[in-house]
């Protein structure tokens, strides 16, 4: 019973935010994830920028048809690579919402990206990439979204993967936490830092040492 009244009162203190429309920008570098060879510095990665413009409906806690991921990852000998996840396939972009009292409402999202086009982002065969995932979390609080600390991406095992330079980079076991690769905001306002030079990061995880 107790229980029961506690859902409610926090259902209805966060319902008022939860059909809002929320707009969250990120950009920065990335992080150690502590493998052998960093997923970046192999593919020549040097800087990213994610938008996530979304909705969702705090009964059935799902996103918005409407509701789009955008990223553009910026490489070290020029050009860039961007892609577009929309809500309206549940497929292909779905995400968890989870209303934590006294923190706020975490939103993580995972967009199931098309290995043909992700294979682009690496210049590799599009079998060989698996089958990528990109992860993106925002905390609403007071109205308010901000970016959240989980985001990336991570690499199911599919097609020809095993057998090609992206194998390290495999999930060991499909989890959006087993990030491959790890963005890490930049704090553009702290020390003067610049966006894709070395700046002052908001989350460093501890290196996992996976080969």
């Amino acid at each position: 019973m107790k229980l029961s009244l506690l859902a409610v009162l926090l259902l209805s203190s966060t319902g008022a935010f939860a059909d809002e429309r929320y707009v969250v920008k990120d950009e920065g570098m990335f992080a150690p994830t502590g493998r052998h060879v960093e997923f970046p510095d192999r593919f020549g990665w040097r800087g990213y920028e994610a938008k996530l413009d979304f909705k969702f409906d705090s009964e059935s806690r799902r996103m918005s048809p409407d509701s789009v991921l955008n990223i553009t990852v910026h490489k070290s000998e020029g050009g860039n690579w961007s892609y577009r996840c929309r809500a309206r396939d549940s497929k292909e972009m779905f995400a968890n919402v989870n209303f934590i009292y006294g923190r706020g409402i975490l939103v993580v999202v995972q967009c199931r990206v098309n290995p043909d086009k992700f294979a682009d982002a690496v210049n590799l065969d599009s079998d060989m990439v698996g089958e990528p995932t990109l992860v993106f979390s925002a905390w609403i609080r007071e109205g308010k979204a901000e970016v959240g600390t989980q985001k990336g991406f991570y690499f199911q095992d599919g097609g020809q993967m095993r057998s090609s330079v992206m194998a390290q980079y495999a999930s060991q076991n499909d989890d959006p936490t087993d990030l491959a690769v790890q963005f890490a905001t930049t704090e553009t306002l702290a020390g003067g830092a610049k966006p894709w030079q070395a700046g002052v990061y908001r989350y460093q995880p501890m290196p996992r040492f996976v080969p």
